[in-house]
């Protein structure tokens, strides 16, 4: 092929590949085509030696070599590998990155890939003929530590900001990093010098496929998720004074690194009045309820709260409070918390999750289901439930599901505490928790969720309190 790669055969396979010939294509000197430079025995750090003229979030492209110490955390498993983070180089021998990105992987499991632009091709003077992933660069605004703080908190996030923490990004979004960024430097030009001052660590809201899954269509109607898909979603398990150990008793969903918002009707209920903390159990990383992936992590619950003045159908909301931090990854993150109480879920892509019947007549799945539904105007509900039912939806309530003769889709038993999650721009919000419904999606009968925002203060004064 002398050089050339016209189709996908040089792609291989995973037992073989083919080599490119460098020498049997010749590049004149004045081409703008990307040119090996010639090596820099003593590089001085934070100098660029090579530009080319030409996401993270908001950003662009980065030019080739304008990062050159930018490395790619590669992970390799039984016949494959994976790109899992970012790092920087900052000696000829030593890479930094971020801690959850190598936690439990061991050493001789990881490569370090320095010198990439594009992920998907196999050189630069051959790029891949149908992809164009490259590297990315984003500028981003530098916090003081108090004002993070202060914004943190009036959006409902509990992490706190730390002396050994640096805060960076835009309090209006569309200008940040993302997931697959983790480890990745934060660099700032100084004098013609680029200093690195942080690296990637966390956010809420984004999956490990940079909240890019496709969604299908059980819980009831829907199909089986994908694997670190929604890193939000916990188990909640029992462990019953009198049964023993129950084991997935709930659903429930991640919105800080300590605190999971569940159902109250899960820990009171005809059954039994278990709000007290030792019986409890929340796993997060889960995915298979029957199979250990090794991304699972369980935390006793050190503290519960159920809403005051929860009853029946009423105020179905509790707060666990772990007894220590989870240790975040690509499938554990907390998820998003409305920033305002008049965040509207109309016409957004919202999708209910759970371990639940896939229909009335079967067992629990064993595979964390997802179904996209559509949230109606809580009159809908009102003229389902009361009418047959005699059941009010108050403005506590988020009606949720389909509106069509056929119905089908929505939650069942097993899902109650789990999260209805809605996608605003790139990132996840929780807008409800699944409270009751008819049965397992039957038509004319939407599903009936506890609304988030309605309860925000709450949320927020007892997270800052304990």
């Amino acid at each position: 092929m002398a050089g050339h790669r016209p189709m996908d055969l040089c792609n291989g396979g995973v037992f073989w590949s083919c080599c490119v010939p460098f020498e049997a294509t010749t590049i004149p000197t004045n081409t703008t085509s990307s040119i090996i430079p010639e090596e820099v025995i003593d590089p001085e750090c934070g100098q660029v030696y090579y530009t080319r003229g030409a996401k993270i979030v908001g950003g662009e492209n980065a030019k080739f070599g304008q990062n050159p110490w930018q490395v790619a955390i590669v992970k390799q498993q039984f016949l494959n590998q994976k790109i899992s983070c970012g790092g920087a180089l900052i000696k000829r021998r030593w890479i930094v990155t971020a801690a959850h990105c190598v936690f439990k992987t061991p050493a001789n499991n990881i490569k370090i890939r320095l010198g990439d632009y594009n992920l998907r091709a196999a050189t630069e003077q051959y790029p891949h003929e149908e992809y164009s992933v490259k590297r990315k660069v984003v500028e981003v605004e530098v916090l003081d530590s108090e004002e993070c703080q202060t914004w943190m908190k009036s959006v409902g996030r509990r992490e706190k900001i730390f002396s050994n923490m640096l805060c960076a990004g835009y309090k209006d979004g569309g200008h940040d990093s993302c997931q697959g960024d983790s480890g990745s430097p934060l660099s700032l030009r100084d004098d013609g010098r680029v200093i690195l001052i942080g690296l990637v660590s966390w956010a809420c809201g984004i999956n490990r496929y940079n909240n890019e899954i496709p969604l299908t269509e059980r819980i009831v109607g829907g199909n089986r998720s994908y694997e670190g898909e929604f890193p939000w979603q916990v188990s909640i398990r029992l462990t019953h004074p009198q049964a023993g150990k129950v084991g997935h008793w709930c659903g429930g969903v991640l919105v800080d690194k300590q605190w999971v918002i569940t159902a109250a009707h899960c820990i009171i209920n005809p059954l039994f009045m278990l709000p007290q903390a030792k019986h409890w159990e929340v796993r997060v990383g889960e995915y298979h309820q029957k199979m250990e992936d090794g991304y699972e992590q369980t935390y006793p619950v050190s503290d519960v709260f159920h809403y005051p003045l929860y009853k029946g159908y009423d105020n179905d909301i509790a707060l666990m409070k772990l007894s220590e931090s989870v240790q975040t990854n690509e499938f554990v993150q907390p998820i998003c918390l409305p920033t305002s109480s008049r965040f509207d879920y109309f016409d957004r892509e919202c999708v209910a999750s759970g371990w639940g019947k896939l229909d009335h007549n079967r067992k629990g799945s064993d595979v964390l289901q997802k179904v996209r539904i559509n949230v109606f105007d809580n009159s809908l509900c009102q003229q389902a439930y009361y009418n047959k039912f005699k059941i009010s939806i108050r403005n506590w309530h988020l009606c949720a599901g389909t509106d069509d003769e056929k119905g089908g889709k929505g939650t069942c038993h097993g899902d109650s505490g789990g999260p209805l999650q809605c996608k605003i721009g790139s990132t996840w919000y929780l807008a409800g928790v699944t409270s009751f419904g008819s049965g397992c999606a039957k038509p004319g009968f939407p599903d009936v969720y506890t609304k988030i925002t309605h309860y925000l203060e709450w949320i927020q004064q007892l997270m800052f309190l304990y």
